[in-house]
C-alpha cells in the first residue's frame, strides 16, 4: 500500500507539471504537485500506522517529515542521550540528520551564491547535494571520536559502536574515512570552503582553491574531494535516499 500511495503521488506530480506548463506557470504548478504529493504521503503513513510493522511506520513518518520540511520538523532528541534505542529508529535519525544537514548546506551555497534556484534542477545537482553535506559532516567531525552529525542537541555517533541498518554503518564508515583524511591533511578554513563549494558543484563548472594553493596540495585536496563524492554516490543508491530527495528537491525548488 505505501508503495503504491508513493506512486500515486509521482503521478500526480507529473500530471500537475504538465497541466502547469500549458496553463498555470511552472511555479505554481509545483507548488500544486507538492501539495498533492503532501496529502498522499500522509495517507500512506495513516495506512502504515494501521498495519505495516514499526521499521515501515518510523520510515513513513521520516517521508511525512521530509515533505513538510526541516523546518517544520518536531525536535529529536539526541540518539546518544537516549542510550540504546532501536536499530530501525538509530537509522531513521541519523537519515533525518543528514537531510537537515542538506536543506542547511543547500541555503548556504544559494545566500553565498555558489549556485542559484535555477541550479536546483540540474543534473549535478543531484550528486552536488549530498556530497557537499558529507564535506560538511565531515568537516564538523574533525577532531571528534566519531562522526558528529549534529552540534546541538548533540548527535556524535562511533561508527564501530553503532548497532543500526548495515547500509547506515556503512555509510558513517565512509564519512569516517573522509574525516581522518581531513585531520591527516590538516584542511584549512579556505580549504574547507573550496572542498564544500566543489563538492557542490560536482564539475558542472570551475571550482578553485586558494592561488597559494599548489599542485602537490591541490592534489590531496582532489583525492579528499573524490573520496567525498565516492561516500555520496553510495548514499544515492540507497533507497530511503531514492525514496525522499524527490521530495526534498521538490520542496526545494517551490519555496518562497
Amino acid at each position: 500500500k505505501l508503495r503504491e500511495a508513493r506512486e500515486q503521488g509521482r503521478s500526480m506530480f507529473d500530471d500537475v507539471l504538465k497541466q502547469a506548463s500549458a496553463s498555470t506557470g511552472l511555479s505554481d504548478g509545483m507548488r500544486e504537485a507538492s501539495i498533492a504529493t503532501r496529502s498522499v504521503l500522509r495517507g500512506a503513513g495513516k495506512m502504515a500506522k494501521e498495519g505495516i510493522d514499526r521499521t515501515r511506520v518510523a520510515v513513513e513518518e521520516t517521508v511525512e517529515d521530509l515533505v513538510e520540511g526541516p523546518r517544520h520538523r518536531r525536535a529529536r532528541q539526541s540518539w546518544g542521550a537516549r542510550g540504546a534505542t532501536e536499530p530501525e529508529e538509530a537509522a531513521h535519525e541519523l537519515w533525518s540528520t543528514f537531510f537537515d544537514r542538506m536543506w542547511e548546506c543547500v541555503d548556504i551555497s544559494l545566500a553565498d551564491g555558489w549556485i542559484t534556484k535555477s541550479d536546483l534542477s540540474e543534473p549535478f545537482f543531484l550528486l552536488g547535494m549530498p556530497s557537499t553535506a558529507v564535506a560538511s559532516v565531515a568537516l564538523a567531525s574533525r577532531g571528534s571520536l566519531g562522526i558528529l552529525f549534529r552540534a546541538s542537541p548533540k548527535l556524535l555517533v562511533n561508527p564501530p559502536d553503532f548497532g543500526g541498518a548495515p547500509s547506515v554503518k556503512k555509510m558513517l564508515e565512509q564519512v569516517e574515512e573522509v574525516k581522518i583524511a581531513m585531520d591527516a591533511a590538516r584542511i584549512t578554513d579556505d580549504e574547507a570552503t573550496f572542498l564544500r563549494k566543489a563538492a557542490l558543484l560536482a564539475s558542472s563548472r570551475s571550482c578553485d582553491p586558494s592561488p597559494s594553493v599548489g599542485p602537490a596540495r591541490l592534489a590531496k585536496l582532489n583525492q579528499i574531494l573524490s573520496g567525498i563524492q565516492r561516500v555520496a554516490i553510495s548514499i544515492t543508491q540507497e533507497s530511503f535516499y531514492k525514496d525522499n530527495s524527490e521530495a526534498i528537491i521538490a520542496e526545494m525548488e517551490v519555496r518562497e
